[in-house]
């Protein structure tokens, strides 16, 4: 998976409560992930807020699955889709004085 799609899936599974083993590039978001149209709208001001892009409203009848939307975004970002090797957490440990 590369950077835009780790976050798209993230923002889908957060923000809309769409379970992870559902988010696939193939699901469309209103007929496999069951989002509404706000929901959809939502999802598209965090992706343009955190991708520094904008979505025409005449683009939105177009982004029918996820994998739409992130080629979209990749497309609008100049970003070629590179495959991020893994995903993990870093635990940090407190200082203490």
């Amino acid at each position: 998976m590369n950077d835009i799609t780790l976050k798209i899936y993230q923002f889908i599974e957060d923000k809309l409560g769409v379970e992870r083993s559902a988010i696939k590039n193939s699901a469309s978001f209103y007929n496999d992930l069951n989002v509404d149209s706000l929901d959809f709208c939502e999802l598209i001001v965090d992706v343009e807020k955190e991708f520094g892009i904008q979505i025409p409203d005449d683009t939105f009848d177009k982004l029918k699955t996820v994998g739409s939307l992130i080629n979209y975004v990749a497309k609008a970002t100049h970003t070629e889709l590179h495959k991020v090797t893994q995903m993990g957490t870093i635990d940090q440990e407190r200082l203490s004085a």
